[in-house]
């Protein structure tokens, strides 16, 4: 397994066990030997998991599966140039979305509006 996938499958393990709740982990829950995940690199890799998970589960099976890297999974959420791939990534999977993919995809829409009408208007100054 490469170390994405061990991340993905941590994360996903602590997830199941209750140790992840409002996008975040419990205290004490990354960094504890007893789960093997020390390193500054594997904690880093988990938390992007657990960003993964909270948002696109789908996605973070794909990574646990090789099929995809935690990077590549991790791209559709990162910053508001990725919002309308995030967006096209959530209104593309064959099924209804959860709860939690939902309530990010009213946000990014939201975000993506908010940022259609900036544009707008910096280019009307601009005229």
């Amino acid at each position: 397994m490469t170390s994405s996938q061990i991340a993905a499958a941590t994360a996903k393990t602590l997830a199941v066990a209750g140790q992840r709740g409002a996008g975040r982990w419990k205290r004490g829950t990354v960094g504890n030997p007893e789960f093997g995940n020390t390193s500054k690199t594997a904690r880093n890799s988990i938390s992007q998991a657990g960003t993964v998970l909270d948002h696109a589960p789908d996605l973070l099976d794909a990574v646990i599966s090789g099929a995809s890297s935690l990077d590549a999974a991790l791209d559709p959420f990162r910053g508001p140039a990725s919002y309308e791939r995030a967006v096209s990534v959530l209104r593309s999977l064959d099924r209804p979305l959860t709860v939690d993919e939902q309530a990010w995809l009213d946000q990014c829409t939201h975000d993506l509006d908010l940022i259609s009408v900036g544009v707008n208007r910096h280019d009307r100054h601009r005229d």
